[in-house]
């Protein structure tokens, strides 16, 4: 059963394809997040949204190094690729802090996965960010094609997991937010990841 509000539409595709397991790509959970442990770029830095991607030279290291074979049940390289785009909105001198950070949640998800036998779930995200977030799904399950939800909701999931450790829930934080869901809706509309 989901816990998240999708649009109708959504909810119709999500219940006729529940074989897809859609649910276990939700976070865990939201909850209130304290002060972001990533120093947010300055709005005037952060690339146009056509320009965001994870296959740009300033974070394709991340992808690089973050992926592992070990977890391909749970589309993780997609979620690195989703992270890197999301460490665009990171200041450079943070990014040594986004690379520890994937390092530490391979770590945990792997730990979960070889003590519990079950597929990871993905890590709760801040608690501001629920409505971005679900729209993000939404919009994902009406525009894009079934057989790439798994690894779009990942996608989802990564760049919104970098944005819960940066993004302040101020005012320059939800104008960075702002280019985020520009940049998300951009993704979705055209109906395939960027590469």
């Amino acid at each position: 059963m989901s816990i998240f509000n999708y649009t109708g539409a959504a909810k119709e595709r999500v219940a006729y394809l529940e074989a897809l397991g859609v649910s276990k790509f939700e976070p865990r959970g939201f909850y209130i997040v304290a002060e972001p442990v990533l120093k947010l770029r300055k709005l005037e830095d952060i690339p146009d949204i056509k320009n965001i991607t994870h296959t740009d030279p300033a974070v394709l290291d991340l992808v690089m190094e973050g992926y592992t074979a070990y977890l391909p049940m749970i589309e993780f390289r997609r979620f690195v690729c989703g992270a890197a785009a999301g460490a665009t909105f990171v200041d450079p001198s943070s990014k040594e802090n986004v690379r520890t950070m994937l390092m530490l949640l391979t770590e945990a998800l792997l730990d979960e996965f070889t003590q519990r036998g079950e597929n990871p779930v993905y890590p709760a995200l801040a608690s501001w960010l629920r409505e971005p977030v679900e729209e993000s799904f939404s919009a994902v399950i009406e525009h894009m094609e079934p057989s790439v939800w798994h690894q779009a909701l990942a996608y989802v999931n990564g760049f919104f997991w970098v944005l819960t450790h940066t993004l302040p829930p101020n005012k320059k934080g939800k104008a960075a937010l702002v280019k985020a869901q520009a940049f998300m809706k951009r993704v979705t509309d055209y109906g395939i990841l960027p590469e």
